[in-house]
């Protein structure tokens, strides 16, 4: 009995949802989209050379030599005509209207910020504690827990913090500071040649901006 309810039921949940598919009304549109290839070469070559330009200097490519100036040209040449073709391309990659909406602009500022936070943190110091410090890989990966368990926590408490007073634009300017603190804290440490320590701590002070820009909501 109890079977053949169930099955009726799924019979029913079927039905209903072939009827709601039949009567969706079908999306066509009159043209077809226009991909802005143009502005997705411009844009691809210009972040190329931006990385090649600045992973070469002070190496294999001197600071003051004319070629790098002349790559630094040909890189603000791309950027300046990625903008113009942004900006009369149809469908462009980067609607650059948005920037002129302030929660847009400072959401997109706040996120590259905890994004180069985060990146550099990760990837460079790790490699910082094996050939400066002189660890081993398995206590440099070790030595990336202390902002991974402060960020934790901080977001659980920027979370309930900000669902109680409603403060979300302050909660992140407070996380960001944190971040540009614990990021030049980092540099100083390097700088100096401190401890372990120091850039333990240091780093969990990074794990709390990090938590408190980016809270853990219900």
């Amino acid at each position: 009995m109890a079977l053949g309810v169930s099955g009726q039921s799924a019979d029913r949940r079927l039905l209903a949802f072939g009827l709601i598919m039949l009567s969706l009304p079908v999306g066509r549109r009159e043209t077809r989209p226009r991909i802005d290839y143009p502005g997705a070469a411009l844009l691809s070559v210009e972040t190329a050379g931006f990385l090649l330009l600045f992973n070469s200097l002070g190496t294999s490519l001197p600071w003051t030599s004319p070629l790098t100036f002349l790559l630094l040209g040909l890189i603000i040449t791309l950027f300046v005509l990625f903008i113009w073709q942004e900006r009369r391309a149809p469908e462009p990659l980067i609607s650059l209207d948005l920037l002129r909406i302030p929660t847009f602009s400072v959401c997109v500022t706040a996120t590259g910020i905890m994004s180069f936070a985060m990146m550099g943190s990760m990837i460079l110091l790790p490699l910082y504690y094996q050939l400066v410090l002189g660890e081993t890989p398995a206590a440099s990966g070790l030595m990336m827990l202390p902002p991974v368990g402060t960020m934790m926590i901080s977001s659980m408490l920027g979370g309930y913090v900000s669902s109680k007073t409603q403060c979300y634009a302050r909660l992140l300017a407070i996380g960001v500071g944190i971040e540009f603190t614990a990021l030049t804290l980092i540099a100083v440490c390097a700088h100096h040649g401190a401890s372990a320590l120091f850039f333990l701590l240091s780093l969990g002070a990074l794990g709390v901006g990090m938590g408190l820009a980016c809270p853990m909501r219900r």
